[in-house]
């Protein structure tokens, strides 16, 4: 039985963190409460003696790594992007690499994530229908784009990439749309590579209505998790 109140219990929430220009986390989820949602977060860093959104842009440039991770303070997931009024924010710190694998802090533990938008938030549940045709969620702006894998029910996989889109679609800066590869299986063999050039068909959050056709070049792969999404 699926009990909604079983998530209203503090934990931590561990978020992958990409962009340069702009930041966006997206949580690291799992089939199971209280981390059973699929969350995009475009946030701005402050802290009191320095910026880390300064310090995080110019680590990754030195390090190359691909990997880096937000791990907030215990929080109640669902209130972050639930709030009224524009508040909701988080308290945690950065960390060069995957936080539960290695990874080593770049800043203190006293930063403030603050939620400028919530791009996209679902929860899952047993009744969740899993597409047939592969479906990314496309965000960021055309100056800087990301696409993540649109995670519905177990086994499934949670892949990011940066892309670049030649025509890019108007209005992209601050929304999300849905991207279906009406040629590939909804599967972890046939993700998004590195390096492919291929066409999409773009519809808006809420459906196929105004689905049109978008060409992506894939850039770097930043992120592919299968284990956490097993069961």
């Amino acid at each position: 039985m699926h009990d909604p109140h079983t998530h209203d219990r503090p934990a931590t929430h561990g978020m992958l963190l990409v962009g340069q220009q702009k930041a966006f986390l997206s949580h690291l989820p799992m089939f199971m409460s209280p981390h059973d949602f699929q969350v995009i977060f475009e946030v701005k860093f402050r802290e009191a003696n320095q910026d880390p959104g300064e310090v995080y842009v110019r680590d990754r440039g030195a390090s190359h790594e691909r990997i880096y991770t937000w791990v907030p303070k215990p929080c109640v997931l669902p209130s972050l992007f639930t709030a009224s009024g524009g508040n909701a924010g988080m308290l945690g710190k950065i960390v060069r690499g995957h936080f539960e694998r290695g990874g080593t802090p770049i800043t203190s533990d006293a930063v403030h994530a603050d939620i400028s938008r919530v791009l996209f938030s679902h929860q899952f549940t047993p009744g969740d229908e899993r597409p047939t045709r592969l479906r990314y969620l496309l965000f960021g702006s055309a100056g800087e784009a990301f696409v993540a894998h649109f995670i519905t029910r177990p086994p499934d996989f949670d892949h990011v990439l940066s892309v670049v889109l030649p025509d890019p679609p108007p209005g992209l800066d601050g929304t999300l749309r849905l991207l279906e590869f009406s040629d590939r299986q909804n599967t972890h063999a046939q993700r998004l590579r590195e390096g492919e050039e291929l066409t999409a068909t773009m519809m808006s959050a809420s459906g196929p209505a105004s689905a049109v056709p978008v060409r992506i070049k894939v850039q770097q792969e930043l992120y592919d998790e299968t284990g956490d999404l097993a069961e």
